[in-house]
């Protein structure tokens, strides 16, 4: 059996996969049973490069380096964190991404904070829906990842992504910036 794993980081990198260079792989073969090997070469000099073995689909090596995501049967997503190196600045390092809407309105909701996460909702939906309804509807899930084409060409499908590393697909409807639904995708 094989699967199809995606890569995906949040910085800029180069890869090794079992010694071969690859700049930015849109996926990649590999063996269920067969060991993988993928080195992370970042493109930042304030980033250092590490090496992640991978067991058939099991993270062996630099688990706090990565993450797991089983996207379906056979589809698995690999997210990559960076690794720093010590720098010393008087200035803090700043974060230059863009703002993501349906990522911010997870992150406010599972800090508790039903107010903010609701100025990301349209009037609409934000007068059809209860604080506790919101929560609820996000409680099994502890991320949220943007679908870049693994499953579907759609810019507005998200994974949201439960403790045990399974993923479900959500499109988030955006209306003027703002979330104006959300479904499940089948």
């Amino acid at each position: 059996m094989q699967t199809n794993l995606f890569i995906k980081t949040s910085f800029e990198s180069v890869f090794l996969v079992n010694g071969i260079f690859l700049e930015r792989p849109k996926s990649l073969i590999i063996s269920k049973q067969g060991v993988t090997y993928i080195t992370v070469l970042p493109l930042s000099s304030a980033l250092l490069p590490y090496t992640v073995k991978l067991c058939g689909e099991r993270v062996a090596s630099n688990q706090e380096l990565c993450e797991s995501v089983t996207l379906s049967e056979n589809k698995m997503l690999l997210l990559l964190k960076p690794r720093y190196n010590y720098v010393y600045t008087s200035q803090p390092l700043t974060d230059k991404t863009a703002v993501d809407v349906p990522c911010s309105f997870f992150d406010l909701l599972k800090k508790g904070d039903c107010e903010n996460a609701r100025k990301l909702l349209t009037p609409s939906l934000n007068e059809s829906i209860d604080d506790q309804s919101l929560s609820d509807f996000f409680s099994g899930y502890t991320r949220i990842i943007r679908d870049e084409g693994y499953i579907s060409q759609s810019k507005n499908n998200y994974f949201l992504i439960s403790e045990n590393g399974q993923a479900d697909c959500f499109c988030f409807t955006l209306v003027g910036g703002l979330i104006d639904d959300v479904k499940q995708n089948e």
